[in-house]
């Protein structure tokens, strides 16, 4: 059995679980299942997993499960500035046209080449203990280069980018974790 499986191997069968020592909680009006809790749960919540305007969206709570355990990793704000701040281009001004207003296409390079570089790095970290593939959450977090009707506009768009690229630092926190909870030998 390889290493990444024997490390999230789950019971198959509900009743492996010894459910004499688990716990239901009660916290702020929510309640918080222990795996081996005696409660029986009937139903699974259900949340869309697709972003709408920003990272947020991700960091509802959803159901467990292996294929989005890496979900948990995405960074908050509440640990200080964004993880990624010195790797991403920020634009300081933007084109106007008649037509109105643009976002320079040198920052979407930028962008997708650090895109590429951080899923590169999550696949060969992953491959190492045969994690499988990310769902598509986000296939992108490239931005359009307008037009925008104001500048506001644009930079929110630009806000929402720098945003997404959390999701590639969860990931990037997942598969580090893995590596190191199951290799003696860590990168």
């Amino acid at each position: 059995m390889r290493k990444f499986t024997q490390a999230t191997r789950c019971p198959q069968i509900i009743t492996d679980l010894d459910k004499t020592h688990g716990h239901v909680l009660l916290i702020d009006g929510d309640v918080f299942y222990s795996p081996n809790s005696a409660w029986n749960i009937t139903v699974s919540p259900s949340i869309p997993l697709y972003p709408t305007h920003d990272i947020s969206s991700l960091r509802h709570p959803i159901w467990g499960s292996l294929k989005y355990s890496h979900l948990a990793f995405i960074p908050t704000c509440e640990f200080g500035p964004h993880p990624l701040d010195n790797l991403i281009a920020m634009p300081t001004s933007f084109i106007r046209t008649k037509k109105g207003v643009w976002l320079d296409g040198s920052f979407i390079l930028s962008w997708n080449g650090l895109q590429y570089d951080l899923r590169r790095i999550i696949r060969i970290l992953a491959d190492r203990r045969y994690v499988p593939a990310f769902p598509d959450v986000i296939d992108s977090v490239l931005v359009s280069l307008g037009p925008y009707q104001n500048e506001r506009a644009v930079r929110e768009k630009v806000m929402e980018a720098r945003g997404l690229f959390l999701y590639w630092v969860g990931q990037l926190a997942y598969v580090l974790v893995l590596n190191i909870s199951v290799d003696a030998n860590p990168p």
